[in-house]
């Protein structure tokens, strides 16, 4: 009883006491945009993933390339994908990738997540706009830091275990509202004329990535390779060279071993369309790549040549891309740009491009870099105000992968360099660099205000036989252009003699120097020396070296020089050990009997005047530059 009532007492007093009113709060909802930039996917993105616990979030695509044919079409599929998955049309803003800032300001957003795996996109100005607001997040193939100093072997011997690709959020936040343009706005503008741009449009995509890597890996590279090989029957001097490499009517008997997964692939996985980590999965399972036996190498000799093949594209673009990444002092004045999805290096030397000037363009030669023109340029005068380095693909920090290399694809490769730099502009090239600023004078003649040449490779043919015969007839007789198309080694023969070669010339590199520095050995420093060794063993290298030996012919100076009217100097070293003495001093005459406005200084240097004697090439370069300034302003009127 006593009990009872003291239960009904609680009760009661229960009922009487004042109920608590749970306090009001205010929900801050949190709108994050997700800034698509070399990750155009769904899948293994953490941007999303982490997007996905906003209040929220805008898919939003951010760049100056944007009506580019192959980044509109992965745009238009990841439209396509983002819709079917999340009901969220994905929004373009065409520019600079930081003018994401201002529609983050405008959404007043709590996050903007952007990639961080491409060394090409210059995050620091979005943190800076930004701050703290900015989310990156990276999505390696491997736990792995590097050093700019190590080499392949280094790399490949510290592999940790591949991080398994992660799979798309299931549900997402809310779309919030924009009135940003959608992929409908796009204007795509056709891709470059090559053998492969056609190709590699088609595979710009998530999907259509995915299932051509699934038919790549399972159809082989042989079948794959004559179905997508656009035919050489075409105008262009690198369809035409790359036919000359490859055969007639049998394309997938002469191709690099590399050189479909290369061409086809590259540029769709530097777009982020399928993740690096997904296609090495999809290699891995294809052919079951056998890393510890390898080493990454690929030998086709022991292992199915297509997954490997396709493991060697991605290993060798992660490698490269961390690379780029490093910071450090050697990348003081680089910027890195993707030419067909690959990674290279301009390097600005001195001064910004100026309105009264042309700009100085230098490029190398075979096995050298963009910092081989570094002496000439503490040399020069005042007069010459902005000089950037073009640094070739296959050599010194850029990527190497394994095409067939070919002076006409260097020539396209050094054109589309010269279209990121603002005005005219004055090429200097030494050795094979020289052959190609040659060409792409002759190409581009509206773009060169002027042309210097420093021991120049490239055909000269007889100038009496040329107005008897023509140019073309007396260049088949000379090239032997008339003859069957040279197929070359298989591509592992290549490789191999490649590495032959690079180990064999390793030690000897200091020694080899010295003879080509042979007036001014002391500028033949370990510097140098070091960095032409660690070059040598990046990944890709040896294909390169091999590929000296399989290089066609190019079109004569003589050609160039009818077509490019613009001034010409050549500061012509005529110690050269590389074609002897006798024969440089010649190669100087029949270059000045070929226009009377060619200015000729023969100068007491090698191979390497630009280098080994920069005072003497910069005093040639200061007296003839007025004429090259005068050319550039009619260029500008």
């Amino acid at each position: 009883m006593l009990a009872r009532t003291l239960l009904l007492a609680a009760a009661s007093h229960a009922l009487q006491a004042p109920r608590r009113v749970a306090r009001p709060t205010t929900v801050r909802m949190a709108t994050e945009i997700v800034q698509f930039t070399t990750d155009l996917r769904v899948e293994d993105h953490g941007g999303l993933r982490a997007a996905a616990t906003a209040d929220a979030w805008l898919p939003v695509y951010c760049g100056d390339d944007a009506d580019d044919a192959r980044v509109a079409r992965a745009l238009r599929e990841l439209d396509a994908e983002l819709r079917e998955k999340y009901d969220a049309p994905l929004r373009v803003v065409k520019g600079n990738p930081t003018k994401i800032a201002d529609v983050a300001s405008n959404m007043n957003a709590g996050a903007v997540h952007i990639c961080g795996d491409d060394p090409t996109l210059a995050t620091e100005d979005l943190e800076e706009a930004l701050g703290d607001k900015v989310r990156t997040w990276t999505a390696p193939l491997r736990d792995l830091t590097i050093d700019p100093e190590q080499d392949f072997d280094a790399y490949i011997s510290s592999l940790g275990s591949v991080i398994k690709p992660e799979a798309a959020p299931v549900n997402m936040p809310p779309l919030a509202p924009s009135d940003l343009d959608g992929v409908d706005a796009l204007t795509p503008r056709p891709p470059t004329e090559a053998p492969w741009a056609d190709v590699s449009t088609s595979f710009c995509g998530c999907r259509s990535l995915r299932e051509g890597l699934e038919r790549y890996l399972s159809e082989g590279r042989g079948p794959f390779t004559d179905q997508h090989f656009t035919k050489p029957q075409s105008t262009s001097l690198y369809a035409a060279s790359l036919a000359w490499v490859v055969g007639d009517g049998q394309p997938s008997a002469r191709l690099a071993y590399r050189e479909p997964a290369s061409r086809a692939f590259s540029e769709a996985l530097a777009l982020g369309c399928l993740s690096v980590r997904e296609a090495y999965s999809l290699a891995r399972r294809g052919g079951a790549l056998p890393i510890t036996q390898t080493k990454g190498r690929g030998w086709p000799i022991f292992f199915e040549r297509t997954a490997t093949a396709l493991g060697d594209v991605v290993e060798f673009g992660e490698y490269h891309r961390l690379l780029a990444s490093a910071k450090g002092p050697r990348s003081k004045g680089d910027v890195w740009h993707r030419w067909e999805g690959h990674l290279w290096r301009l390097k600005t030397l001195k001064g910004e491009p100026s309105s009264d000037t042309p700009s100085l363009v230098c490029v190398h030669g075979f096995g050298a870099s963009c910092n081989q023109w570094e002496r000439l340029t503490e040399a020069l005068p005042d007069s010459v105000e902005h000089v950037v380095a073009v640094e070739l693909l296959g050599f010194g920090l850029s990527a190497k992968p394994g095409v067939s290399y070919t002076q006409h694809l260097w020539e396209r490769y050094v054109s589309d360099a010269l279209g990121r730099i603002e005005g005219p502009v004055v090429l200097i090239g030494n050795s094979i660099g020289g052959g190609l600023c040659a060409g792409v004078s002759a190409n581009y003649p509206e773009k060169v205000a002027g042309l210097i040449l420093c021991n120049t490779a490239g055909s000269l043919l007889d100038a009496e036989q040329v107005k008897e015969e023509g140019a073309l007839d007396v260049a088949a007789k000379t090239l032997n252009l008339d003859l069957a198309p040279y197929a070359g080694p298989p591509q592992f023969a290549l490789d191999a003699f490649g590495e032959v070669v690079i180990a064999g010339l390793r030690p000897k590199i200091p020694e080899l120097l010295k003879k080509y520095y042979d007036v001014r050995p002391e500028n033949a420093d370990s510097s140098l020396a070091s960095a032409i060794s660690r070059d040598a063993r990046d990944p890709g290298a040896a294909n390169v070296i091999g590929s000296g030996a399989k290089l066609p012919p190019q079109r004569s100076l003589n050609e160039d020089f009818g077509i490019y009217e613009g001034p010409i100097l050549v500061p012509q070293g005529s110690r050269d050990a590389v074609t002897g003495p006798e024969r440089a001093v010649q190669r100087a005459d029949d270059l000045e009997k070929l226009r009377p406005d060619i200015t000729v200084e023969k100068l007491i240097s090698g191979h390497c005047p630009h280098d080994e004697t920069p005072d003497l090439v910069a005093g040639a370069i200061g007296g003839w530059w007025p004429r090259a300034v005068e050319r550039a302003r009619s260029l500008r009127s």
